[in-house]
């Protein structure tokens, strides 16, 4: 856990969690798909941290995260597997581009920079922080699946806000599945909704960049769900999109690509939105996107 800022320096650090390691019989080298093979199977919270509490600037998180998970509620973020603080936080200039290769075979929450996240204070993404990863997502079980590339879930009872000032999104996610539940976005994958009206959550985007950022579910049968470019449902959020002078809020390039295959709930930015969006004049330049899908309700 982490309650302390973080300023690398612009160093770049390397995670190997899950990787194969050792021989057999001292001879033969432990290949990446043997069992047993070092990969992560009951640990609940991967990532830099299990708990990240404290805002981080100047800093590149590569390297690998290996999971063949066998346990309910895992959570797996390049920078924190959960978020829980008590204080406001900031991703300033810090690039998550860590290779997640996930056997989801349980309920799990997957995020380029946090997994779970539970908080009632602000979180501002600036400075051309980036999800510049892969997250490979196989086996993905029957349940939920929450994945996006900043978040892949809010809790339903926490109240934050989600201030995407400078941020860029030039990933990928893909998901090979059958009669799942895949809750999947680029920003944030699932935000759950809460027994209370009055606990409302709050999005506001003034800078994000989609750059190539590409999903691929063309493998994920008939998934129930699959989400857009920004998530999948956003219950009880209010969220303004508006840019700055001449520039819009969200922008993408021609080779951010959408592919949902047999998924029968699509949506562009969102498959499912509760609250009020309010949309500038500023908002939005999609002429360059792609969304390739073959089945939708």
């Amino acid at each position: 856990t982490t309650t302390n800022p973080i300023n690398g320096n612009n160093h770049k650090l390397t995670l190997s969690i899950g990787e194969a390691y050792g021989t057999w019989n001292g001879i033969k080298k432990v290949d990446a798909n043997d069992p047993g093979n070092g990969r992560i199977y009951r640990h609940k919270r991967l990532g830099l941290f299990a708990v990240g509490n404290g805002s981080a600037s100047n800093l590149t998180i590569d390297g690998t995260i290996n999971v063949d998970t066998k346990v309910d509620d895992m959570a797996v973020g390049a920078y924190a597997a959960t978020c829980t603080s008590g204080n406001d936080l900031s991703f300033n200039n810090v690039v998550c581009k860590t290779t997640m290769n996930i056997k989801a075979n349980n309920r799990m929450f997957v995020g380029g920079f946090i997994g779970k996240m539970s908080t009632n204070n602000k979180l501002t993404f600036a400075g051309g922080s980036s999800f510049a990863g892969d997250i490979n997502m196989s086996n993905v079980a029957k349940t939920e699946t929450y994945i996006g590339g900043a978040i892949g879930y809010i809790v339903g009872d926490s109240t934050p806000t989600i201030a995407v000032d400078n941020m860029k999104l030039s990933g990928s996610i893909a998901a090979q599945t059958n009669n799942a539940k895949l809750c999947a976005g680029g920003l944030i994958g699932f935000i759950d909704q809460a027994k209370d009206d009055r606990k409302t959550k709050a999005v506001t985007i003034s800078g994000l960049d989609l750059g190539g950022l590409k999903f691929d579910f063309s493998a994920a049968g008939d998934a129930s769900a699959a989400g857009g470019y920004l998530g999948s449902t956003w219950a009880q959020t209010n969220v303004t999109i508006q840019g700055s002078g001449s520039a819009c809020a969200i922008k993408a390039s021609k080779a951010a690509l959408l592919k949902t295959g047999s998924a029968k709930h699509v949506g562009g930015l969102v498959y499912h939105a509760g609250g009020v969006w309010t949309v500038g004049s500023k908002a939005i330049d999609f002429s360059n996107v792609g969304i390739e899908s073959k089945a939708t309700e």
